[in-house]
Order: C-alpha cells, then structure tokens, then sequence
C-alpha cells in the first residue's frame, strides 16, 4: 500500500516482481492465483488492472470521481468475474456501492446500492448467485446476477466486533449495551442462538465450530450456541485461530495446533 513495488511469493519462493508506475492502494488474489491490483491513475480517480498468473494484464477498468474510491475486491470462484466495493460521499452522507463485473466485459454489471450511512466492511463471494456483504450496520446475501439483497441481518445498533461469514452458516461477534455478544445465523441470516460471549474480542468460524477469542483462552462452540470445550494455558493472548489441515492458534511468535483438551 502507498509503494509502487508489487510481490508476489508461493510457500516457498518469490514467484515475481514488478514495480509499477503508480502507486498502489489495494490488491487482491483468486483461488487460481489471478490478481487484482488497485493504482493511481493520471487520468482517473483510480484504475484496476487483473493480471493472470503468469501477470500478463487481461482486464483494465478506470473508475471517476462519480464511481468513487474502491475500498473491496474479492474474485468469483471461476475467477472471470469480480466484485468490487466503491465508497463515495453523496449529499453529504457516505454511500457505499458493490460493482459486479465480468472480465469477458467491457461495460459495467448489476450495482448493489447500500444502506445510506453503512461502511462497507467485507466482500466474500461465495457462489454463482452469492455474495455476503459485511458492513458496520448490517450483513446482507447478494445475488451477483441481479445485484438484488435476497436476506439480510441487522445489528439493531450493536457495534459489529468481528465476523466469520460461511455459506451455509455465520457467526458475529457484537457488542451491546457493553457487553459482547455471540450470534450465529443460518444460510439465510436467520437467527440461530444468541448467548453471551464476555471478554471475547474476535470469531473465528468452520462449517461445523466456532472459535471465541479470549484474552487467555480459545472458546469452541457449536452454532446451537452450545459450548463445546475451552483451550486454556495458552503462552499468551491468542491472535488468530486459522483452518486448515488442522486448525492452529497463533500466540504471539508461536503456533500451535488447536483442538479439544485431553479429558
């Protein structure tokens, strides 16, 4: 961010360099490793290139002034298409859009609008025809194809702490009145459970269990809002939980595997 030096490196070596003429404000990767890259432009507000893995350019789009500033990115499993968050001030409020482009395209796709006021948080294209938006107000499905909101859920002016959005279920961690509170939602963001969640600053989620971070403790539940067990005795305040072939907890300068205490 703000260089003109881009990197790209796999696990075990640096794939490629390239400094470009502008500066940079945002990237992001496909699964295929098809990246976007967000710059400064001369003549245009901002411009988005997508190169292939190789980065040979294969798409370009130049956004104006009008368009506003793109704050989002987050590729299509086909890796073709893409959506794109834009925050600009109209009237005197923020107003956030999301663009749904098609690489094969040279006009522009559906446009969702926002909420009036809502800060766009988070894209996760998910499917074909779904895509979760997060924003600091509300959390909303989105059929790319249409740009049409098909479910929806409001904080009810609870301040979003963190979130793990899935396809089939999510979990949010929001604070009210205070205290924090742990919500799970089905695939159609209906309510599931709703339970306290204490000290827990950050969620961490997989299609079957949800992880609460704590300042000295991993919470594991259910989404029935059932607990299913607590990692206790971590080295010091736990940072991250991330999944993978096992699910680890990273703690200060050190990883570890996270799973269910011995009995």
């Amino acid at each position: 961010r703000s260089g003109n030096e881009l990197r790209v490196e796999s696990r075990t070596q640096n794939l490629y360099t390239k400094k470009l003429e502008n500066k940079i404000f945002l990237c992001a990767m496909s699964d295929n490793g098809t990246l976007a890259v967000v710059t400064e432009s001369g003549r245009y507000a901002a411009q988005l290139q997508i190169f292939d893995p190789s980065f040979r350019q294969t798409y370009s789009w130049e956004m104006t002034q009008s368009d506003g500033t793109l704050i989002a990115v987050d590729f299509a499993p086909d890796s073709r298409k893409f959506a794109a968050g834009m925050l600009a001030a109209r009237d005197g409020q923020l107003s956030c859009s999301v663009y749904f482009m098609n690489t094969d395209a040279d006009t522009e796709g559906p446009v969702y609008t926002a909420q009036q006021g809502s800060m766009l948080l988070r894209l996760d294209w998910q499917s074909e025809n779904r895509v979760m938006a997060v924003f600091d107000t509300y959390i909303a499905v989105i059929d790319p194809r249409t740009a049409a909101e098909v479910a929806r859920y409001d904080y009810g002016g609870a301040a979003l702490q963190s979130v793990a959005p899935g396809r089939r279920q999510t979990a949010l961690l929001l604070n009210v009145h205070g205290g924090n509170s742990l919500v799970t939602l089905s695939e159609s963001l209906t309510v599931m459970s709703e339970i306290p969640a204490r000290q827990a600053f950050a969620v961490s989620a997989t299609d079957t269990d949800i992880y609460l971070l704590c300042p000295d403790a991993v919470e594991c539940y259910g989404y029935d809002g059932v607990q299913n067990w607590v990692q206790t005795g971590l080295p010091s305040r736990p940072l991250a939980v991330l999944h993978g072939k096992q699910t680890l907890v990273f703690t200060g300068s050190q990883a570890d595997v996270l799973a269910k205490p011995a009995e």
